[in-house]
């Protein structure tokens, strides 16, 4: 298919949660994604089949991809143009935030909260707007 192979030198598209049931109240955190390489990531929560809860995704950031800490307003996207920099899923639907922070590592966290008997929840990440990153050592 023509443009694809240029498509995905700019994009890269991962699951960063598999969707499964949380039926507890519990923080859920997605893997680390190396972002060294891209200007920007974006994150979409996706609650799916929904009884009862209340979902809410936040961003971390890392140097190392082991020590974490929350990402602050300004290096946040609230894509879906809310109030809050962390939005609360109470129903089926999707939430986007979007990272353009300078750690090397970024990560979503879900947290979920008066469940009993939860929601399938599933998070993707985009990473985008690939750096030009010159690997030629005698540069």
């Amino acid at each position: 298919m023509p443009g694809v192979d240029k498509l995905t030198s700019f994009v890269n598209y991962s699951d960063a949660l598999a969707a499964a049931v949380i039926a507890t109240d519990t923080d859920t955190n997605t893997t680390g994604f190396d972002v060294s390489s891209y200007n920007a990531a974006l994150f979409v929560l996706t609650v799916g089949t929904y009884t009862d809860g209340d979902f809410t995704m936040k961003l971390q950031d890392s140097p190392d991809n082991s020590v974490w800490t929350d990402v602050v307003a300004g290096y946040t996207i609230n894509v879906d143009n809310e109030t809050a920099v962390t939005d609360v899923l109470a129903a089926a639907g999707t939430k986007k935030l979007g990272y353009y922070g300078v750690q090397k590592f970024v990560r979503a966290v879900v947290t979920s909260a008066t469940t009993t008997t939860g929601a399938t929840v599933g998070v993707s990440s985009v990473r985008g707007h690939k750096r030009n990153v010159n690997t030629d050592a005698g540069a």
